[in-house]
């Protein structure tokens, strides 16, 4: 083999590889897109029910001359929607975080069977888990792991598209998921 043959098959599976690394980072850039998705709407729930106390419940005890109570009773959904701000998702190569109210969860994709698509079971819900009027059409991500654990992932709420395409994308990643 001549050095010339040489470098240019060397320079061939340089260029292989430099696509597989540039696919790798597409695909991990796409995934994190699509990540950016996760804590909008709890965000957006939070924010509404902070503002619709506010207005009803807490103008209603300052008409009445009770501003005390209505500091103390505004305090609550105040922190709730302060506490859904950090709610979010990101990836790296080897592994999905997820940010949730008041903890991070690290998954291994190695060592994650699939990402399951389910109808949303929550606080929004009450823990009910049944798509319908209820539910408002809400899903959320859950995790099934290697050692036999499925881990939901509320704060991953979403409406029907993004849920399934959020599943499909983080199933990318894992080898062997099923497909859907």
């Amino acid at each position: 083999m001549t050095g010339l043959t040489r470098y240019l098959r060397s320079s061939e599976i340089g260029r292989r590889r430099s696509a597989r690394a540039v696919n790798s980072v597409a695909s991990l850039r796409s995934l994190n897109d699509e990540l950016k998705s996760v804590g909008r709407l709890p965000r957006i729930f939070n924010a509404v029910v902070a503002i619709l106390f506010l207005v009803v419940v807490w103008a209603g005890w300052v008409a009445s001359g009770n501003v005390v109570m209505a500091v103390v009773f505004a305090v609550l959904p105040i922190a709730v929607a302060v506490c859904a701000l950090p709610v979010k998702a990101w990836a790296t190569e080897d592994s999905l975080f997820v940010r949730s109210y008041f903890s991070t969860f690290e998954f291994r994709f190695s060592e994650v069977i699939t990402f399951i698509d389910l109808p949303y079971s929550g606080v929004w819900n009450r823990f009910s888990g049944v798509d319908g009027w209820l539910n408002l059409r809400l899903r959320m991500i859950e995790v099934a792991l290697e050692d036999g654990r499925d881990v939901p992932l509320p704060a991953t709420m979403s409406g029907a598209r993004v849920g399934s395409r959020l599943a499909d994308f983080l199933n990318s990643r894992v080898k062997d998921a099923p497909n859907g």
